[in-house]
């Protein structure tokens, strides 16, 4: 069985006060078989979601639609928080990713990429399918 096993995470924070966080997370991964030490960063495969507070995320969306932000903005998928916790996200994130399970690495990455699209996720019966 192939385990999917996070290396790194980068933070691309858009918006921070003490009740409004949005950001940017990459997830930096690798398998478990994997010697890291060999790998440089170009060498590692990763995929990125939005996490913010409820307010930090309208408050971005605000700027977007004022155009104080001048960019095209895409939103990966989104968790919202409570509050802003690198460590405690970090650890929830590695946590989840890294119990995920597959007979192959493609299968490990659908039921990753399943449960961070949020779907199927209290149903056994449609990740198991993949």
């Amino acid at each position: 069985m192939k385990k999917l096993r996070v290396v790194d995470f980068l933070f691309e924070t858009f918006n921070i006060t003490s009740d409004e966080f949005c950001c940017s997370l990459a997830i930096f991964y690798t398998f478990e078989n994997t010697n890291i030490e060999e790998l440089e960063i170009d060498d590692l495969t990763y995929f990125s979601i939005t996490i913010g507070t409820p307010k930090g995320i309208g408050s971005y969306f605000e700027k977007i639609r004022d155009n104080s932000i001048n960019i095209i903005s895409y939103f990966p998928h989104i968790a919202v928080v409570d509050t802003f916790d690198k460590e405690s996200l970090k650890a929830i994130i590695k946590e989840k990713l890294e119990t995920i399970v597959g007979k192959n690495e493609n299968e490990v990455i659908k039921k990753a990429m399943i449960f961070f699209d949020w779907q199927y996720q209290d149903d056994e019966y449609e990740l198991n399918k993949l």
